[in-house]
């Protein structure tokens, strides 16, 4: 079966949609697109808890001009973008669409990690060889990365700007299989992203204050599900 997921408020999985025919198909067929939006559209009122920071948003018209995009795009990842942007419009991290075939197909890392910082997109953590955190990345595939960004921005949940910027190589959907990177010094990498992986994380770290009595834990991330089980 195919999953689709949308997340409202702090509800990880809402709606979930079991959908046929086979899980790999690239294609939606026109009354499993319709379904998906208008559940989505009808499970916003009951469940979203976030509207201070939307204020008046005109969800009845939102969900018309999207209906009429949806009923002309049986391609999945076409359509996944646009319910991506359209749960995006509630302005909330805890409010996002998930599709795991999205994840399966063209989920592969990028192999590492960056930040924006002093209005410059910067490598924090990296598997990529010549590419070093503190690296300045200036172009995608001859395109500046800030405009890379801003082209994609409406397909990332967050409730602010700051954590739209910190999910950005998390949505490696976004980024071609062929990557051509080229730093602030005009160095140029190409890397396949089917070939790449995770950049190794920060480790839980921990230490007892008071022997068999107080612990101090430090987890650096939730990114990482067996963070979570710590």
């Amino acid at each position: 079966m195919r999953r689709c997921f949308t997340g409202l408020s702090f509800f990880v999985v809402l709606n979930v949609f079991f959908l046929a025919p086979a899980q790999q198909s690239d294609t939606l067929a026109l009354d499993q697109r319709v379904e998906i939006l208008s559940r989505t559209y009808a499970a916003i009122p009951l469940y979203f808890a976030h509207w201070q920071g939307v204020g008046k948003l005109p969800l009845d018209s939102l969900y018309s001009a999207y209906l009429k995009q949806v009923i002309k795009t049986p391609d999945r990842y076409q359509f996944d973008l646009l319910m991506m942007e359209f749960v995006g419009r509630l302005n909330n991290g805890h409010s996002w669409y998930s599709d795991p075939w999205l994840y399966r197909k063209y989920g592969h890392p990028l192999g590492f990690f960056m930040t924006y910082l002093n209005n410059q997109w910067v490598v924090t953590r990296s598997q990529v060889d010549g590419l070093k955190p503190g690296t300045v990345l200036a172009k995608f595939n001859g395109e500046p990365v800030e405009a890379w960004y801003q082209k994609f921005r409406r397909y990332i949940n967050g409730s602010n700007e700051r954590a739209r910027r910190a999910k950005f190589a998390f949505q490696t959907y976004l980024f071609p299989d062929t990557l051509t990177i080229e730093t602030g010094s005009g160095k140029k990498i190409t890397l396949q992203r089917k070939n790449q992986q995770w950049p190794e994380g920060r480790k839980v770290e921990g230490r007892w204050l008071k022997p068999n009595t107080i612990a101090y834990i430090q987890i650096p991330s939730f990114d990482d599900s067996e963070n979570e089980s710590t």
